[in-house]
């Protein structure tokens, strides 16, 4: 899903400006942050479940009142721009 965004450069794409996301250990781990702040045992289900906590932590705190609808893949969105 991520190569998909990484890849729809076209005109009104998701990267319009052909921005290719920083990855860590042999470009298999996506990594937005400082680099020397990964853990060493990083994997993609460690990322997998980073942002899946957030979302539960989202559906979680947030108002009830006001209904969202978010996904990993928008959750990392938030975190690349």
């Amino acid at each position: 899903m991520i190569k998909d965004i990484e890849d729809d450069n076209s005109p009104g794409g998701m990267n319009q400006h052909n921005i290719t996301l920083p990855r860590l250990k042999d470009n298999l781990i996506l990594w937005v942050w400082r680099e020397d702040g990964c853990l060493n045992d990083v994997d993609m289900e460690l990322i997998y479940k980073m942002f899946l906590s957030r979302l539960a932590m989202i559906t979680y705190c947030c108002d009830p009142n006001y209904e969202t609808v978010e996904l990993l893949a928008t959750l990392f969105l938030e975190y690349v721009v």
